[in-house]
């Protein structure tokens, strides 16, 4: 084996130290939910992924940015768009772009596991039409992207090329169902696979760009919420649009201002989520920066100097993520990234505490209005108790004494007409007192007694009387007038209505206590049914005291595990410098053993694993 075949096998296995401390690392993760989603963000098999919706300027970037020559941009702008008009979404499904590796000037195609295809420009429009029509009758049995290389010829010739494939994502908020669905399943499998992902909005939306993020497939794992420094910003027309370029127009000859004016702007609104760490590159380019060549020639070259400024520094972040080894980067972050799911995690506890404690006042507060409820049905019965007995003794019909009088007719009317009035009145006042209230009182009777008594009869028969005085005739024998025999029937008429007002005085009395009866049932039943309300109430509030404390104590649980989490998490540079060092000792053992030349390559082969490891202890993407 020569010399360079012996370093090529040493060099393919210069990140092997860090691959070893990556999994190490993982393993070590005891929380399955992190441990997801840190495996999910090192999945980065594509170096670049672009996203955003529709007609936003993706495709054109991505020919920006490969450096495609200017005079073939336009061509392929539109064979990449596969028949579809303007304001169409142009991309299907997940289409990785990259620079061919060898010399035909032929496009290369190829999706799902099918062979590839050597296309020219026509040919490459009307494969990727079919490639559309497939995805709109839902008929992709797959997923796997369509690749396309193009021709070196197609690249401007610079020395200093990006060598990366970027994966354009179909846009979200497509038109139809289909797409959607597809577009939906397309992007849980690529952003999680993308080691960097670049976040398309236009210049004059880019407080609305979270919305992105706010549906059910860009999640905690697919977004920005926790792993920011994997997002970029890149906002399309940034000098164009009229409204922007007035309020930018001072701004044109610093680029700090312009990004700290689209920093701003992206924290407009008040629902916003964009992190404060992801980086902007606000741009320009496609029909609206020829635009600007038309129409703001004045200002152009101050534009082009800033957007050069923001192209370059794009080429070096994008060149920093692409260098093997980059997923070292993202462990390092994973400290912050548990401090942010605690920070949530907590909040989300404190918000579920002032939710169970407002729920708790609830109750409380029922349990209180309970009591009271229970107090006043006791205080109501003890009034029904005292009004009851006002009642029995002032709703009775006081009963006459009998007469007494002398056997003269008028004065024997008069009695009468005196009970009569007196009877009349009391009536009127009992009924009238009895009537306000909600009792189950014998009305009928008292009218039927009074239409049914004996004044009218006695009044009646005394009317026949034809003399006031009663006087004796000797010769017939016989008392003429008032006799006794008048008064004892009047007498008897006055205990009978005596006996009459008694019985119905017993009624109204019957009918009070049958009323305070039904009444006080009802109460104790109420009662009753108040006071297992009450318990059931009281009940409620120990369970949600006991949740509260579960969830103090679970909260406090948390907050040490990811304390502990955090403190272990930060030991990655660690666990990739003991893989360097055991490179280093296994050299060492081994050195005795080797021949010079082999030992001399052992020896760079172990300067290049700690240039490799050194690159991750200082770069901070």
């Amino acid at each position: 084996m020569t010399i360079q075949e012996k370093w090529a096998i040493l060099y393919k296995n210069k990140n092997k130290c860090q691959d070893n401390a990556k999994d190490k690392y993982i393993k070590s993760i005891f929380d399955k939910n992190l441990r997801s989603i840190v495996e999910n963000s090192l999945n980065g098999s594509i170096a670049v992924s672009l996203y955003g919706k529709s007609q936003v300027g993706k495709t054109t970037f991505m020919l920006s940015f490969l450096k495609i020559k200017k005079e073939y941009i336009h061509d392929l702008e539109i064979a990449l768009r596969g028949g579809r008009e303007k304001g169409l979404s142009a991309t299907s499904t997940a289409m990785v772009y990259r620079k061919s590796s060898d010399t035909s000037e032929k496009f290369k195609l190829k999706s799902s596991n099918k062979e590839w295809k050597m296309l020219n420009l026509k040919g490459l429009e009307n494969e990727l039409r079919k490639l559309r029509k497939t995805v709109e009758k839902n008929k992709c049995s797959t997923l796997s992207e369509v690749i396309i290389e193009f021709p070196k010829k197609y690249f401007e010739n610079k020395d200093k090329q990006i060598n990366v494939q970027i994966c354009d994502l179909p846009g979200y908020g497509s038109t139809t169902m289909e797409e959607r669905e597809h577009v939906n399943k397309v992007l849980k499998k690529y952003l999680p696979a993308s080691s960097v992902v670049l976040v398309f909005v236009k210049a004059n939306n880019i407080s609305d760009v979270s919305d992105l993020f706010d549906n059910d497939v860009m999640d905690s794992i697919y977004g920005w919420k926790y792993f920011s420094k994997k997002y970029r910003l890149i906002t399309t027309h940034s000098y164009s649009i009229d409204s922007v370029r007035r309020e930018i127009d001072k701004l044109l000859n610093n680029k700090p201002s312009i990004l700290e004016y689209y920093r701003k702007q992206a924290a407009t609104k008040e629902t916003t989520n964009v992190p404060e760490d992801v980086l902007i590159y606000p741009l320009e380019f496609g029909d609206t920066y020829r635009e600007l060549q038309k129409e703001h020639q004045k200002i152009l070259p101050i534009i082009d100097k800033i957007m050069d400024k923001f192209w370059e520094d794009l080429y070096k972040d994008i060149n920093n993520i692409s260098e093997s080894g980059n997923q070292i980067q993202i462990l390092r972050s994973i400290p912050q990234v548990i401090a942010k799911i605690k920070k949530e995690k907590s909040k989300e506890k404190d918000e579920k505490i002032k939710s169970k404690k407002n729920e708790c006042v609830k109750f409380v507060s029922k349990v209180k209005n309970i009591s009271n409820n229970i107090e006043n049905k006791k205080v109501e019965e003890e009034n029904d108790r005292e009004v009851v007995s006002k009642l029995k003794k002032n709703c009775i019909f006081e009963t006459s004494s009998e007469y007494k009088g002398e056997l003269n007719r008028d004065d024997m009317s008069l009695k009468i007409e005196t009970i009569k009035q007196k009877f009349i009145e009391q009536k009127d006042r009992i009924v009238n007192v009895l009537n306000n209230k909600n009792f189950n009182i014998p009305f009928n009777k008292i009218e039927e007694f009074d239409e049914n008594s004996f004044f009218n009869f006695i009044q009646g028969e005394l009317k026949k009387i034809k003399y006031n005085k009663p006087f004796h005739n000797k010769y017939l024998k016989k008392i003429k007038g008032p006799q006794d025999k008048h008064k004892t029937e009047l007498n008897n008429a006055l205990e009978n209505y005596n006996l009459g007002l008694t019985k119905l005085n017993e009624e109204i009395s019957n009918s009070l206590e049958s009323y305070l009866k039904s009444k006080t049932e009802q109460n104790k039943k109420k009662i009753i049914e108040l006071k297992n309300y009450k318990t059931e109430n009281e009940d409620k509030i120990k369970a949600i005291k006991k949740e509260i404390e579960g969830i103090l104590n679970n909260k406090k649980e948390k907050e040490s595990f990811y304390n502990s989490e955090i403190k272990r998490a930060s030991k990655i540079n660690d666990l990739l410098w003991n893989e360097v060092m055991k490179e280093k000792e296994n050299i060492i053992e081994n050195f005795n053993k080797f021949s010079r030349t082999e030992a001399l390559i052992q020896i760079f082969y172990y300067a290049l694993i700690l240039s490799e490891a050194k690159k991750q202890f200082t770069i901070d993407t």
